[in-house]
């Protein structure tokens, strides 16, 4: 295929000094930093960054699934517990935990969405719910016994076939049943 004489006198005009020259090496370390590099050359996941504290006060995002802890809470106390009043409780330390966990898993969101694809830890959500939901279905004597065997089967699950696989810890795993309550797609205590 031959050139049109208009092309010819486009390419003529073009200053080429607007172009520069990459060593290979250099293209390979642009990649690396893109999405796509893990999927296509196999290479190891970067070092996970450490998981931030959950703030003092409750954020926004935390609502949901604090909330639904709390009402777990009070059917096993068969009196009404609060954010205020957990300091007076057995669930503090517990309450403290889950929000630890909450805030592991939606930095393990964030690590993957920046070297997955979009949908990988959808798919991981996804497994989750799909082993623990037999748990949460299961008949229970209360929500705080449903919410404690329900995060005990949560630990035991094996992500091996997922490739955050090396980077989830069991905060991670228990985390991701709070992001599930969250989502809704469980609760602890079954209303009327």
């Amino acid at each position: 295929m031959s050139l049109s004489e208009e092309i010819k006198e486009y390419i003529k005009k073009i200053d080429f000094n607007i172009f520069d020259h990459l060593p290979p090496i250099k293209l390979i370390e642009l990649h690396e930093k893109t999405s796509y590099h893990i999927n296509r050359f196999g290479a190891f996941f970067p070092e996970r960054p450490a998981t931030e504290a959950p703030p003092q006060d409750l954020t926004s995002s935390e609502t949901t699934y604090t909330e639904e802890l709390l009402r777990a809470f009070s059917e096993q106390e068969e009196v009404e517990v609060t954010v205020d009043s957990l300091s007076a409780t057995k669930y503090e330390e517990e309450f403290s935990s889950a929000r630890r966990s909450f805030y592991s898993a939606e930095s393990l969101e964030r690590f993957s969405r920046d070297w997955l694809k979009n949908n990988s830890y959808i798919k991981l959500t996804e497994e989750c719910y799909d082993a623990v939901s037999p748990v949460v279905n299961n008949e229970h004597k209360n929500g705080y016994k449903k919410y404690l065997t329900t995060l005990a089967h949560a630990v035991s699950i094996n992500y091996s076939s997922h490739p955050l696989h090396p980077y989830i810890e069991i905060k991670d795993k228990k985390g991701i049943c709070h992001q599930l309550v969250n989502s809704k797609k469980i609760r602890w205590v079954d209303y009327e």
